[in-house]
């Protein structure tokens, strides 16, 4: 056996996966949008447990 054809049988393929994804970075410069903590527009859907 050799190394080539090890390489056919191996797992762990890098010819067509990027591993660590593919990210833009030219936006990079642009700053995200202030946090909203508050959460009224989240339907968490279900009834709501009665006050204690």
């Amino acid at each position: 056996m050799t190394a080539d054809d090890l390489a056919q049988l191996s797992p762990y393929l890098t010819s067509h996966i990027l591993r660590f994804g593919a990210y833009a970075t030219d936006e990079l410069h642009i700053p995200p949008d202030v946090f909203d903590p508050a959460l009224d527009e989240v339907d968490f859907g279900g009834e709501q447990p009665a006050a204690a």
